[in-house]
């Protein structure tokens, strides 16, 4: 049977710009100490529905397929590294310049919620450059 990738409007891209609601997050924090408007950082990641959609009905062969494989692998590597790199930073800093348990939980949830987003964006937009540089 014949597979293609599924078909996607590239302008759900826009949809990343939900990814600003996250700074709302700042004025909530101030007002009553909420700190869940943080987690929508990871709407940033909907920007990878434009490469999605670029590769939409592409035939989905070997080559493709190892393609696919190699973008969400280095897209996973850096987002991992992104958390590893924010614990270790906050880790550091621990007393000297974050004195406030809050103000850590905060810089730790935008780190992953933005490592969340580089990761969805990143393998859709390397996928995209893998498949059209051969």
């Amino acid at each position: 049977t014949s597979q293609s990738a599924r078909a996607v409007d590239p302008r759900l891209g826009f949809l990343g710009f939900m990814g600003f609601t996250g700074f709302m997050g700042f004025w909530t924090y101030s007002i009553d100490k909420t700190i869940f408007p943080f987690i929508f950082f990871m709407f940033f990641g909907y920007f990878g529905f434009f490469y999605e959609g670029k590769m939409s009905n592409t035939f989905m062969d070997e080559r493709y397929m190892e393609n696919k494989r190699r973008a969400q692998r280095k897209a996973h590597r850096i987002a991992q590294g992104i958390v590893y790199v924010t614990l270790f930073l906050v880790a550091m800093a621990e007393g000297r310049i974050l004195k406030a348990t809050d103000t850590k939980l905060i810089i730790l949830v935008i780190a992953v919620a933005c490592s969340i987003a580089v990761d969805i964006f990143r393998g859709e937009y390397l996928l995209y450059q893998y498949d059209h540089e051969e």
